[in-house]
């Protein structure tokens, strides 16, 4: 099933990137030429595996969208060069704010440099923006409630227990989060807040009853939904976090949730919108959720993985860093 719809995907996608899936991983081909990304920077996936073995080594040379992910995570960072000729202290000249970059067979708009990467006030921040999302999201909502010091504890949450993108795509649906009194669905709640931006984390009850490809579809058909009634706010994706080791029910086991954010990550891109990595930030070496951030054995978390993880990775993300 998740070979066949991946191949559709591929067939309309033909021209920027090859999805090849198996049991266990998702190989995507890599970029021939650097091109610019949807935050605007310029990378050439190939120049990148070639001078970072380390990388290839963890993520196979085939796999773009990871190398991609990789450099915007950590190589950046570590002082790494996205393309040849590039220039550590110099960033290359960016297109105007208003043009249209242009992906082998997709246009994409750019995202402008906004509040992401010139805010200052991370808690200033997260007062202007709004998460959507089931338990392991509602998790962190309850985490914050006794956790004033966080500045994502200024944040809006829109979170419930079973809670899926296939629940909030249903405008009839009981599950919706409830927002001034009653249940509605989350884009009509989130047009009469006052936000800048959404983010968007589902999974744990879309894998049980779907494969990663129909399942990914359903949360970017929602942030197209979001976006239709929401225009001009900024969405980011959250991807998936890691389940417990040998946690297998319906598709949602670790390898499954690999591929699932891979397709993630390439919506994001075809979008124009934000991808945060928090899953590979909650592994250890075996590819699974670290034991002692998992609170039941199965998918929900700990105090000490919102502190530890989600906490500081946030603040970081907010101020671009």
């Amino acid at each position: 099933m998740i070979a066949k719809i991946c191949k559709r995907r591929v067939k309309e996608l033909a021209t920027l990137i090859a999805v090849t899936v198996s049991v266990t991983a998702l190989n995507i081909t890599s970029l021939a030429a650097p091109v610019v990304m949807p935050d605007g920077s310029f990378f050439d996936a190939e120049y990148y595996a070639a001078n970072n073995p380390d990388v290839v080594a963890a993520y196979g040379s085939d796999n773009a969208d990871f190398m991609y992910e990789h450099y915007i995570t950590y190589g950046k960072k570590e002082g790494r060069l996205p393309y040849a000729g590039a220039d550590k202290t110099v960033a290359p000249v960016q297109p105007p704010q208003s043009s249209t970059v242009t992906i082998p067979g997709l246009g994409v708009p750019k995202i402008p440099n906004g509040s992401r990467t010139t805010s200052t006030d991370a808690s200033a921040y997260f007062a202007r923006s709004v998460f959507v999302g089931d338990s392991v999201l509602a998790g962190y909502r309850n985490y914050l409630a006794k956790q004033k010091s966080s500045p994502v504890s200024s944040g809006i949450f829109l979170a419930a227990a079973s809670y899926s993108a296939a629940h909030a795509l249903n405008e009839k649906d009981s599950l919706h989060p409830i927002y001034k009194g009653k249940k509605q669905p989350v884009w009509t709640a989130i047009s009469q807040m006052d936000v800048d931006r959404i983010f968007i984390m589902f999974g744990t009850n879309d894998l049980v009853v779907k494969d990663a490809a129909p399942a990914s579809d359903d949360v970017l058909a929602l942030v197209d939904k979001i976006r239709q009634y929401n225009p001009g706010k900024e969405i980011h994706i959250i991807s998936m976090s890691p389940v417990y080791a040998g946690t297998s029910k319906g598709a949602m086991n670790n390898p499954t949730i690999k591929i699932y954010n891979q397709l993630l990550l390439q919506g994001a891109m075809e979008r124009g919108v934000y991808y945060l990595d928090l899953n590979s930030h909650l592994l250890n070496s075996n590819g699974d959720l670290i034991p002692k951030y998992c609170s039941d054995r199965y998918v929900h978390q700990t105090y000490a993985s919102y502190s530890e993880v989600w906490d500081p990775l946030f603040t970081s993300y907010a101020l671009g860093e």
